[in-house]
């Protein structure tokens, strides 16, 4: 082996402390920005693709954006929070947090069936 060459691992693990520190300068100058029904939808879509409907961590992540109507920023800080939803649910998290700051926006919006765009009007 090349002594100057470095084995990377494929196992790789994200540092959701950069993530938070970006929700929370995001959080600090856009203020209370609510979802828009797109990203709501978005959302609701993204987090019934990777939990499992029994163990509630999707309920709440739907209860806190439809029904309690909290900021999307808001939301993004207290997901990545190490004690949030990020400890039991990291993929879940990466991929709302990689949504919600613009990373893979259109991405996500393209998953969307065609079938639930029209269903809610969006």
């Amino acid at each position: 082996m090349d002594r100057n060459k470095k084995e990377i691992s494929d196992l790789v693990y994200t540092d959701f402390a950069i993530l938070l520190r970006k929700a929370v300068q995001v959080l600090k100058k856009e203020g209370l920005t609510a979802f828009t029904d797109l990203e709501a939808v978005v959302v609701g879509h993204i987090t019934s693709l990777e939990t499992d409907p029994l163990d509630g961590v999707g309920d709440r992540v739907v209860y806190e954006v439809d029904d309690l109507k909290i900021p999307k920023y808001v939301c993004l800080v207290t997901w990545l929070n190490p004690f949030g939803i990020v400890s039991h649910h990291p993929k879940l998290v990466l991929r709302l947090a990689r949504f919600i700051l613009g990373l893979t926006t259109e991405e996500e919006i393209k998953q969307l069936p065609h079938k639930l765009r029209v269903d809610l009007g969006v």
